[in-house]
């Protein structure tokens, strides 16, 4: 961070808070920076000004200069253009180097302490309650009812994926001798953890909760419509069937229901030393209006987002609101320790 940076400084002009909750920054502090993505915001900056629109730049530059950063901020990962939710920013590059280290660990070992942890919810076309049993390592429990934000014991999915010349990926299944056999293309190992959370007994319709163990273009995407699950408004890997499950002003065109919700990782914080750090984003209210259509209740820790420290909730003690309203909350030695938390 610049020498001489002050946070809490920054963030005591209610006009740089504005500034900061147009682009979807919901938590800050001085080695991250959270922001909810809406849906079609594309992730990759540029500095070609014909070519921000639609792209994270505007909001990059806005950040780098409302907090006062002499360079950044950068992304350390991407989602999806139609992909809601938890976006990660590095302030500086020796923090983008943590947080790409962090990010690369994800796709490591599903067994390791302290593993770093990202969580995605979406909603799924449930054509077939069995639908994972047949593709998982373990035994599928029964889905619980959609009174329930309950999960089932998970389950962790392989799947074999193929990427073609032209980057499209698809189920990796070809007919020996077949003209998709004989195409130039990759064969990857597609390692995820999908939780069924909860059914509707109203619409075919899913919540599950997923987790990337490996980091491949489209991975979960894929992997749920090759389970007969496919994510609702998916365009790509979904199905016809799949679009009049929910009213079209519940799901417009380009609209996914997938959602970016939490980000868990070791990180050192000033003053506490190495602790395990969790960042949620809330769903968008597309996602809340089709799961209250569905009669599906979402958790609270997942409905309103927050932070967690070593398992402990600090969201409240964090909002900005009550802390900008003090001014002897408002302190370097706190934005040093953990941060503000920007959603009312």
């Amino acid at each position: 961070m610049p020498k001489g940076f002050s946070i809490s400084k920054a963030l005591s002009n209610p006009e740089n808070v504005a500034k900061l909750k147009k682009h979807g920054v919901i938590y800050v502090d001085r080695g991250f920076i959270a922001l909810n993505k809406p849906s079609g915001l594309v992730t990759q900056g540029t500095n070609n000004t014909q070519k921000k629109a639609g792209t994270i730049q505007a909001a990059i530059d806005d950040i780098r200069d409302t907090l006062g950063l002499h360079e950044g901020p950068f992304t350390v990962h991407r989602l999806d253009k139609n992909t809601t939710g938890l976006l990660s920013l590095a302030p500086t590059t020796a923090q983008a180097k943590v947080l790409s280290k962090a990010y690369g660990h994800v796709h490591q070992s599903t067994e390791k302490e302290n593993q770093p942890n990202k969580t995605y919810l979406a909603l799924v076309h449930a054509k077939s309650k069995e639908a994972m049993d047949n593709h998982s390592t373990t035994t599928s429990t029964p889905a619980r009812s959609a009174d329930s934000h309950e999960p089932q014991s998970a389950i962790l999915v392989y799947k074999r994926l193929y990427i073609d010349e032209n980057g499209y990926v698809s189920s990796y299944n070809p007919t020996p001798g077949s003209e998709k056999e004989k195409q130039p293309g990759k064969e990857k190992l597609a390692i995820s953890t999908i939780e069924r959370l909860a059914v509707s007994s109203r619409l075919p319709i899913a919540l599950m909760r997923l987790q990337l163990h490996t980091g491949i273009k489209h991975q979960l995407r894929v992997t749920l419509s090759g389970m007969r699950a496919p994510i609702l408004g998916d365009d790509r890997y979904g199905d016809e069937e799949a679009k009049t499950v929910l009213p079209v002003d519940v799901l417009p065109p380009n609209t996914l229901m997938l959602h970016s919700s939490s980000f868990e990782f070791r990180r050192y914080l000033h003053g506490s030393g190495f602790v395990n750090f969790k960042v949620s984003a809330p769903p968008p209210h597309a996602f809340l209006q089709a799961c209250d259509i569905a009669g599906i209740r979402i958790a609270p820790e997942a409905l309103t987002g927050g932070v967690w420290v070593n398992g402990k909730e600090m969201t409240d003690k964090l909002r900005i609101k009550p802390v900008l309203e003090d001014n002897s909350i408002l302190s370097e030695q706190m934005a040093e320790e953990a941060g503000f938390w920007l959603v009312d």
